[in-house]
């Protein structure tokens, strides 16, 4: 048997969070945006 993938639904901050914001947060697809944008600008890992 074997598995075929028949479908793909594109990965961004709003499909995460209409799949993935069990809470209800209607401002979850923007807070998720604040938040890759900071990963983005980070250059290096800091270890103190």
């Amino acid at each position: 048997m074997q598995r075929v993938v028949t479908g793909w639904i594109a990965l961004d901050t709003s499909t995460a969070a209409t799949y993935y914001n069990a809470g209800g947060d209607s401002q979850y697809a923007r807070k998720l945006d604040d938040t890759l944008a900071a990963v983005r600008r980070r250059k290096a890992a800091v270890c103190r």
